[in-house]
């Protein structure tokens, strides 16, 4: 086993010691008295897992994606991670990716666009598998990408389209996978 895949596992293995803790808004506490939102779930799961530097989110409002355009999460995201995916991020090129050619890997991270930004996240476990930490659940879980409803929303013409707003990377397995 590579050193990347030793520590996308060891991102997988903390992801999972996170089931079940409850959603709460800006919360970085583990366990059933505890609490976290699906921003400060990426950030803790990948600092426990050693590979990134404690990053401090600051005050953000549970609706802040509503209201404002600036890209928070995505901000706090591209400090550790690069985009890996074909696509680009609302057809914004400063946010350059990296080809792909092959589904999500472990411990890759999925971000979505709710409201007018992107404002949730969760982690790759097994594709289509995903962590995250979801308000309309209340907890943490690992669920099928595929049969989360909420992660698609119905737009004009009646049909059905992802939030799916791209895949991201940690920046030293970009060129080693």
């Amino acid at each position: 086993m590579t050193d990347h895949q030793e520590k996308r596992r060891a991102v997988v293995n903390e992801a999972r010691t996170w089931i079940k803790t409850p959603y709460h808004h800006m919360g970085r506490v583990k366990g059933k008295d505890g609490g976290i939102d699906c921003a400060t779930f990426l950030l803790e799961v990948y600092e426990r897992a050693g590979l990134i530097e404690h990053i401090e989110t600051g005050n953000y409002s549970p609706d802040w994606y509503l209201h404002r355009d600036e890209e928070k999460y995505l901000e706090w995201i591209l400090r550790f991670g690069v985009r890996v995916d074909h696509d680009w991020i609302g057809g914004r090129d400063e946010f350059l990716s990296v080809a792909i050619a092959s589904e999500p890997l472990p411990a890759d991270v999925i971000l979505f666009r709710f409201g007018r930004c992107i404002a949730h996240g969760a982690i790759v476990t097994e594709w289509p598998m995903i962590i995250h930490s979801f308000r309309p659940i209340g907890m943490v879980v690992e669920e099928n990408i595929d049969q989360n409803n909420h992660l698609r929303h119905i737009v004009p013409g009646g049909y059905i389209e992802s939030r799916f707003s791209g895949v991201f990377r940690f920046k030293d397995w970009v060129s080693n996978g």
